[in-house]
């Protein structure tokens, strides 16, 4: 069962987009895209600061989000064992 999420509205965007492509790569440009607006003048290492908050939130889960060096993130079932 989820942790109930208290986080920011763009953590959440970045759950959003995290879920619509689970099993898939989000790549950092597009999870940059769903939380921020092109007039927005914001670090691009900011998503990494939301993807830490929502992975601490999946813990409960049994979904993880790992990192693609130099792509993006992947939501996926942990694998046990």
């Amino acid at each position: 069962k989820l942790a109930k999420l208290s986080s920011t509205e763009e953590a959440l965007a970045v759950l959003e987009a995290l879920f619509l492509r689970a099993g898939r790569v989000a790549t950092r440009d597009v999870l940059f895209q769903c939380v921020f607006s092109i007039d927005d003048e914001v670090n691009p290492e900011t998503i990494e600061l939301y993807v830490s908050r929502v992975r601490k939130k999946l813990k409960p889960s049994g979904l993880v989000i790992t990192a693609v060096r130099g792509v993006g993130y992947l939501l996926e079932q942990r694998q046990d064992g």
